[in-house]
């Protein structure tokens, strides 16, 4: 019985670790109006993202993070 329930508690676990609803999305501009996404479980992780790809396409202009939630 406690096997079968804590198999339960990892599926149901994991289920809710893989919605997108525990997932930070967040966004970055530059003043050239170049933009970049990012989305992942942790907020830090998904602010480098966005920042990375804004510098990417900013071309080395300065980018900030305009919005996560």
């Amino acid at each position: 019985m406690r096997v079968v329930l804590r198999a339960g508690l990892v599926v149901i676990g994991l289920t809710f670790a893989a919605t997108s609803a525990n997932a930070w999305y967040c966004t970055a501009q530059s003043k050239n109006g170049a933009t970049g996404t990012g989305f992942n479980f942790f907020q830090s992780e998904s602010e480098k993202t966005a920042l990375k790809e804004c510098r990417l396409h900013s071309k080395g202009q300065r980018c900030k993070i305009t919005s996560c939630w």
